[in-house]
């Protein structure tokens, strides 16, 4: 284009381009022929520039614009401009780009980022709603089974309610295993790293599948190299949460030999405790069914199981190792698996940085117990399912509490102009105004809002609980623990005597010494207690002391627990108390310690 606008130079591909012919456009004024009318002003002022001085905003640069073709069409071009002198007049040289396809190709993409992003929104707003509708029965389901399982005296009876709670906890880990995919997947989860022991870990992880080891009759092997650092900086929760899954693969497709936790480092010990830091080798092996090499990679894959696998026979969603991988991989580690059919498999991980805290041998101590005995409360309850104001009603019944029940927000707002609560505990999904909607009303109240609220939702996500948290004092989600909720509220209640002594330093000695107290002060225990401790609590403590089974142990002080708060036996309820606290901690030294003391007990009390 020369000083005056005019096209000197067309080539073939710009007459494949515009669909003009050399002929047709040389000696032509180029921005009316090829330029839409709304670049007409600019193009205009700035050619009246450029004519004099060569220069322009739109010299030496790159721009996409649009064109005109001959048949009328509007398209979008890349244009590079360039000035040249000739002749001492300033004439322009542009090369001209159809981006057509490339535009396309880009609505398309947006277009596919845009269902993509709506396909997230929607996955999000299913898993919200799956976590919420199933959490809220499966409340119902642990709760009344928790609290039945202490009352319930007919053995077979009482091994139904055992059924139940199992399918009930093992829904509920598939759900958990589904909400924590989709957390990884969408980047939401966070890695927290914290003091810990990685012996502790792993001692747990074995006794957590004690009674499914002993049922199956396939021993687990824990094998500590002894100059780890018993203090490292990790992520305890995750990697219980990986272990976990690995052995429970090990011993479900394990019928004989044995399961093995193995942990060691990559490095020279003394090296990496100069250094102040290690790489952690922790290895999974067992004598199981085996994995075909072709299909190694694969059983990380989310919904992915061994080809062949009987469902039926094994149970499973192909999640397990999909979870335990991306979780190794978010705790900056590596996992790998080796396995010959019909020989076993070998999981190894490698977490990488591994700070130590402590190279020497630390005792880990125990919080106290807590005791909660209650000063005379009132809570205000809002759920509109019956169900879980029931439960919460007999987790308090013993407790010096008052409790006033509604179903609605509006409700609530309805009561506390004339009633008062301690504490205040609400589901956040209500008909109407919402549990959040009715804190948020509450709390610009100032005669309400000094009131502690504790959510106790059904919803587990992560956005949830971003979105509402700050407003309430507490959130516990569905279900919940009868252990978990009075801790929580203890925190907002007055107690007579909020802790004791340590419930796991209990000896067994000074319980048969406080039951031998009360027997000379009354005389003897009731019958009904005698006969049920000879009938139905020996036979279980003889199974557990044969085998030390988790569910067993806390069936086991769960019942004493309540026979003792029934018939009011102190020394039995102390006992309880510190098999319940030895349990939590998995203090097995002091378990066995006083599950022999057992059977002196029970005859202090029959006798």
């Amino acid at each position: 284009m020369n000083n005056s606008a005019k096209v000197i130079f067309w080539n073939n591909a710009a007459e494949e381009i515009f669909g003009y012919t050399n002929e047709e456009i040389i000696g032509k004024d180029l921005h009316p022929i090829l330029t839409p009318g709304k670049y007409r002003d600019a193009q205009n002022k700035g050619f009246s520039i450029f004519k004099n001085s060569g220069t322009g905003n739109a010299i030496g640069k790159t721009l996409e614009l649009e064109a005109i073709r001959k048949n009328g069409e509007v398209f979008p071009v890349e244009l590079s401009l360039s000035a040249i002198k000739i002749k001492g007049k300033w004439n322009a040289v542009g090369i001209v780009k159809d981006i057509s396809e490339r535009k396309e190709a880009e609505i398309e993409i947006k277009k596919s980022q845009l269902k993509a992003e709506e396909a997230n929104r929607l996955k999000s707003e299913f898993l919200a709603n799956m976590s919420h509708e199933i959490r809220t029965p499966m409340n119902a389901i642990l709760g009344f089974s928790g609290i039945l399982q202490k009352q319930i005296v007919n053995e077979k009876h009482r091994s139904f309610i055992d059924k139940i709670k199992k399918s009930g906890n093992n829904l509920l880990a598939l759900i958990n295993d589904i909400l924590d995919l989709s957390k990884i997947e969408a980047g939401q989860l966070k890695i927290q790293k914290e003091a810990a022991s990685i012996e502790g870990v792993c001692s747990e992880v074995s006794l957590v599948f004690s009674d499914v080891s002993k049922r199956h009759k396939v021993p687990i092997y824990v094998d500590i190299d002894k100059s780890i650092p018993k203090t490292l900086l990790f992520d305890e929760l995750h990697l219980r949460q990986v272990l976990l899954n690995l052995v429970s693969n090990a011993v479900k497709f394990t019928e004989k030999g044995s399961v093995s936790i193995i942990v060691t480092t990559t490095k020279p010990i003394e090296f990496s405790k100069q250094n102040k830091v290690l790489n952690l080798v922790i290895k999974v092996e067992d004598t199981g069914i085996g994995i075909p090499e072709n299909q190694h990679e694969a059983i990380f894959y989310s919904f992915r199981q061994i080809e062949g696998q009987s469902t039926r026979k094994y149970g499973g969603t192909g999640l397990g190792l999909a979870i335990t991988k991306r979780l190794v991989e978010l705790m900056d580690g590596t996992i790998t698996v080796e396995s010959i059919v019909g020989q076993g498999s070998k999981f190894k991980i490698i977490l990488n940085n591994i700070k130590i805290l402590s190279t020497e041998y630390e005792e880990l101590t125990i919080d106290e117990g807590v005791d909660v005995e209650f000063i005379k409360s009132k809570i205000l309850h809002v759920d509109d399912n019956e169900d879980n104001r029931e439960i919460v009603a007999l987790y308090l019944e013993n407790e010096a509490i008052e409790i006033k029940e509604v179903e609605t927000g509006k409700d609530a707002l309805e009561i506390l102009k004339t009633y008062t609560p301690d504490l205040i505990l609400i589901d956040i999904q209500l008909p109407g105004l919402s549990g959040y909607e009715t804190t948020k009303i509450i709390r610009e109240n100032e005669n309400l809002n000094s009131i502690p609220i504790i959510a106790l939702t059904a919803n587990a996500t992560k956005e949830e609980i971003e979105k509402y948290s700050y407003i309430f004092d507490e959130y516990l989600t569905k279900p919940i623990p009868e252990k978990e909720l009075i801790k929580t509220i203890a925190k907002y209640l007055d107690q007579k005597e909020k802790r004791n002594e340590d419930e796991a330093e209990i000896k067994g000695q000074n319980c048969i010494l406080e039951l031998q107290k009360q027997k000379s002060e009354i005389g003897t225990f009731p019958k009904e207690l005698k006969a049920i401790l000879k009938e139905e609590l020996e036979p279980l403590h003889q199974k557990i002391s044969e085998v030390i089974s988790v569910e067993d142990l806390k069936t086991f002080a769960d019942r004493n627990e309540y026979l003792a708060k029934k018939y009011d036996v102190k020394g039995l309820d102390e006992y309880s108390k510190a098999i319940n606290a030895s349990i939590n901690y998995f203090d097995v030294t002091k378990l066995k310690d006083l599950l022999n003391y057992y059977s002196e007990i029970v005859s202090v009390i029959t006798k």
